[in-house]
């Protein structure tokens, strides 16, 4: 306890139960006089007093330390009543037992959970000393050993009941993190009907806290629900038990069982070693809050605080997601998917009817999915419990809120045990698959400038939409086009379950509209511009016309064309699709696959339409046929007088084209560098007009695919 440093032969300088004496104090013990006796004396009979004293404190300090470490499982008197007999100090001993162990009088060891547990496992009766409890006590284990802590009902004298527990985690193979497991749990009872809840609890409650992260406040009593558990995101956890006057009829058990475990364990949360879970960055200075950079690299995986055991009440936590790096040409999407990677058990969300929007009081615990990173980005979902749906933002940047009520629940009654997948959606910059702008999307096509493409293919945004948003797509072609489109797939699903169920948004534009007169998919038709155009047709969660034959072409298979039954033509050179989305495509998500190629009706152009997806004539001449009576008098009554006026010119003009000079018409058609479909498909036009050269023009076919056209 005393170090003596000799500075020199005359001058020591004394250091005292980790005190430095100064200079002063070392001159005054006459240290710096090398002729005064008498002073020297009397420092000396001052550091003899000293080390007895050192040494007395000494010896009575190491009586009744239970443990290696000098009384690290002291009582503490009983606060609040609760101690009753003060936790006896420790246990008394040779001090040779583990942390995690209990010395017994007669020197033996005893798991620590041995105190107080009703039963004499030293046999001397000193771990069951009289008015113990179990209560104000830190409490150590070794990993891979359950421990077990049963908290009798106080008696009614010692009312109101206040219990504190310490789990510590100590490292060094007493474990990182703490885990609990109610194997039974009744505090009190919940008030449904508690004005606040602070309230809601009004016979007791527990609270659990951990160090160094935010109190909540929060609390559970009732009667709890299952075998609840809680895993601790830090090495030391508190739990505290109060029960006020309660009375008789109000039951109360409190028996769990703890564990130390080591972050390699703790698999469930962490992920393998091999192949950890990136669980975000923590926010200083929150209790909950993360940020997601670069989930393309990652296992990205958002969880509930705490997962997989109960999260703290009245908690809140902001997560965000952000994708920095993008490659060129490409566009960034962020997308939340559930995928159930533990018990089922764990995720009790998914185990209950959906619940989502105006389902969603403040009251019960939910998440908030936004639009970008901030809290003013327009809200794609509220969520609060069941199957949830894949939600994907439309940009490289998602927020997650995640809000637990304030309200008391019984113990094991958290709805949002989960975790959720992170994943990146790439899409190319310039495509037509997400939306520009925060309500909606508008999309121009553009088919007339030279060298435009004649036809092209448009889909439903690959995000979700907020409620209240749209998207237009407007086709635009050449002065004598006709805009043909056709859709070759087509599917809206609704996943609410029930068409009335939990489909509002809480919109303020649809508190006074009923829901069975709300469309949650609008698809609009125009011919020509919205403003000046004539409306082609109205779907209010209806199938569009469908030629679905139309998903089998491809580079090196032809179908027929489609049928005015199947597609929509439009008379001006331009068409527009508008499509309303009321309560957003999150839970009514929409895909649909349309091809619009631009159809001339100047057969003098007739050698530049060609499809540049499929290679084959983007007009085929059957919707100038006579199964197509509305199209053929349709273009009858808007020909020029140089033009064909019918479908006999229209022949005419290629039997003409064909007997007078074929080897330029095919000069032609090879110099667009078209394949072999674009050339097989003219030829059958003309061998359909010209019944008796049928065997000249499968020679001319035979001829081009045995030899290069030059």
């Amino acid at each position: 306890m005393i170090r003596i440093n000799k500075t020199s032969s005359r001058s020591v300088q004394y250091i005292a139960a980790d005190r430095f004496l100064t200079e002063q104090e070392i001159a005054d013990t006459g240290g710096g006089s090398e002729n005064n006796d008498k002073q020297q004396c009397r420092s000396v009979h001052r550091i003899l007093s000293l080390l007895l004293l050192l040494l007395i404190a000494d010896a009575s300090n190491s009586v009744g330390v239970g443990g290696g470490t000098g009384g690290s499982g002291g009582g503490g008197g009983g606060g609040g009543g609760g101690g009753g007999g003060g936790g006896g100090g420790g246990s008394s001993g040779s001090g040779t037992c583990g942390l995690a162990e209990l010395t017994c009088r007669d020197g033996r060891c005893v798991p620590i959970d041995a105190y107080c547990n009703g039963e004499d496992d030293c046999g001397d009766g000193s771990d069951e000393p009289a008015m113990c409890t179990p209560c104000n006590r830190t409490y150590h284990g070794r990993e891979g050993r359950t421990y077990k802590l049963d908290l009798p009902r106080p008696a009614e004298e010692r009312l109101p009941f206040l219990c504190h527990l310490t789990f510590t985690a100590a490292g060094q193979g007493y474990g990182e993190l703490v885990q609990l497991l109610w194997d039974a749990f009744s505090v009190g009872r919940v008030d449904a009907n508690a004005n606040n809840y602070f309230t809601s609890c009004p016979e007791g409650s527990l609270q659990l806290a951990e160090l160094g992260r935010h109190f909540t406040g929060g609390s559970w009593c009732g009667v709890g629900e299952g075998r609840a558990s809680y895993y601790s995101e830090t090495s030391t956890v508190t739990a505290s038990i109060r029960l006020f006057h309660a009375p008789s009829t109000v039951p109360f058990e409190f028996r769990l069982r703890f564990r130390f475990v080591s972050r390699n364990e703790a698999v469930a949360r962490l992920g393998k070693p091999e192949l950890p879970v990136e669980r975000g960055s923590p926010v200083p200075g929150t209790y909950c809050s993360r940020n997601f950079y670069e989930c393309h690299l990652k296992q990205c995986r958002l969880q509930s605080p705490n997962y997989p055991g109960e999260y703290p009440r009245n908690a809140s936590c902001l997560i965000t997601v952000r994708q920095k790096e993008v490659p060129t040409c490409k566009h960034a999407m962020i997308s939340v998917k559930y995928t159930p990677t533990g018990p089922v058990s764990l995720n009790a969300a998914v185990n209950t009817s959906l619940s989502v929007w105006q389902d969603c009081p403040p009251e019960r615990d939910r998440l908030i999915f936004r639009d970008g990173a901030r809290t003013e980005d327009p809200v794609l979902l509220v969520y609060c419990g069941g199957p949830l749906p894949q939600i994907t933002a439309r940009g490289p940047a998602m927020q997650v809120e995640f809000r637990s009520s304030p309200v008391a629940i019984p113990l094991g009654a958290s709805s949002l045990r989960l975790e959720l997948e992170l994943r990146v959606v790439y899409v190319d910059s310039d495509g037509l698959d997400y939306a520009k702008g925060a309500q909606g999307c508008h999309f121009f096509i553009n088919g007339t400038g030279v060298g435009a493409k004649r036809s092209g293919i448009i889909r439903a945004p690959l995000h979700a939409l907020p409620p209240a948003s749209s998207c237009t797509w407007n086709i635009k072609g050449a002065i004598g086009d006709r805009v043909w489109i056709y859709f070759s797939s087509y599917s809206q699903r609704d996943l609410t379950g029930n068409g009335e169920n939990n489909a509002s948004s809480g919109q303020s534009t649809m508190d006074s509209t009923p829901l069975s007169l709300l469309c949650a998919v609008k698809l609009i038709f125009w011919d020509g511009a919205p403003n000046t155009g004539q409306p082609m047709a109205t779907l209010c969660d209806d199938t569009p016309k469908l030629c679905a034959h139309a998903a089998l072409r491809n580079i090196t298979r032809s179908t027929r064309p489609c049928t005015e039954d199947e597609s929509y033509l439009t008379a001006a050179p331009s068409l527009t699709l508008r499509m309303e989305t009321v309560l957003g495509t999150a839970l009514h998500p929409i895909n649909f696959h349309v091809i619009h190629p631009l159809v001339c009706v100047d057969m003098s152009r007739l050698v530049q339409q060609f499809d540049e997806f499929t290679n084959i004539v983007d007009n085929p001449s059957s919707i100038f046929k006579d199964d197509f009576p509305h199209f053929r008098d349709h273009f009858r009554s808007r020909a020029q007088p140089e033009r064909s006026s019918s479908l006999a010119d229209s022949r005419s003009s290629l039997k003409h084209l064909y007997h007078s000079n074929i080897l330029a018409w095919l000069k032609a058609l090879l110099g667009h560098q078209k394949s072999l479909l674009v050339f097989t498909s003219a030829i059958s036009t003309i061998a359909e007009s010209q019944k008796h050269d049928v065997n000249k023009s499968t020679e001319f076919k035979n001829a081009y695919t045995q030899k290069d056209a030059t």
